[in-house]
């Protein structure tokens, strides 16, 4: 079972965050982007559930059941998504946006949409061996038409 933290060792952290966060918002210039500075709001949303919650909408049927989202817990996360995808394009001046936080698993579908077409095939470590259930063949291969061989491992 796990242990609470320490009151005072608690403030200690709280408080060097406090400082670290005084320090890059007042008195640095930030010049590498993905550490650039965020109004409150947005960092009020990624202090949210939202800032460590993703999402894949599927709308298909998964061993006779339908999974309208991989991932559960999104009940308004895809909506979000949608509005702020269209404001990035307005704000933006695009035709395509994406909000979609990465991760391994959605570097992962990149890679696999960018690099394959439908009906090639793809070489993976069976997950009962270590391997990553997302390459399973009824997961991102089949969402991608691919077709799954395993690489022997012992």
């Amino acid at each position: 079972m796990a242990h609470r933290p320490h009151p005072a060792a608690m403030r200690d952290v709280l408080d060097l965050v406090a400082k670290h966060d005084d320090w890059r918002l007042h008195r640095t210039i930030n010049l590498i982007p993905s550490e650039n500075v965020t109004s409150p709001e947005v960092r009020a949303i990624l202090a949210s559930d939202l800032g460590h919650r993703y999402t894949l909408p599927w709308g298909k049927e998964w061993h006779g059941y339908l999974v309208e989202n991989s991932y559960r817990g999104t009940r308004y996360l895809d909506e979000i998504e949608a509005l702020g995808e269209r404001l990035a394009r307005d704000v933006f001046r695009a035709r395509h946006a994406t909000l979609k936080p990465m991760s391994g698993h959605l570097a992962g579908m990149l890679v696999l949409s960018a690099l394959c077409s439908r009906g090639d095939r793809i070489l993976v470590l069976d997950s009962r061996v270590g391997g990553y259930d997302g390459y399973m063949p009824d997961y991102l291969p089949r969402m991608l038409g691919l077709e799954v061989e395993f690489l022997p491992f012992d």
